[in-house]
């Protein structure tokens, strides 16, 4: 896999995650009390969705930075130049 290919593959995967963890944050947020509350998974399941998919989206981010590295010291250099 090119390093083009393998770029593409991160953010696509950080953007499945991160859309998941804000999704199943607005269900948390929203979503009614109570053990009954009439979804098919609980409010646990859903926390723990959601705590997967914020860990998951933090480690492909770190993954991400990494390979961007170079892009990010030449935005900084420009930054700093002026």
């Amino acid at each position: 896999m090119s390093s083009v290919h393998l770029r593409i593959a991160v953010f696509l995967i950080l953007l499945i995650l991160g859309t998941s963890t804000i999704f199943s944050g607005l269900f948390l947020y929203f979503a009614p009390r109570g053990p009954r509350s009439g979804y098919y998974y609980g409010k646990e399941a859903w926390r723990q969705i959601h705590l997967f998919s914020a860990f998951a989206t933090v480690a492909v981010l770190v993954l991400h930075l990494l390979l961007n590295r170079g892009a990010l010291r030449s935005y900084y250099n420009i930054v700093k130049s002026s």
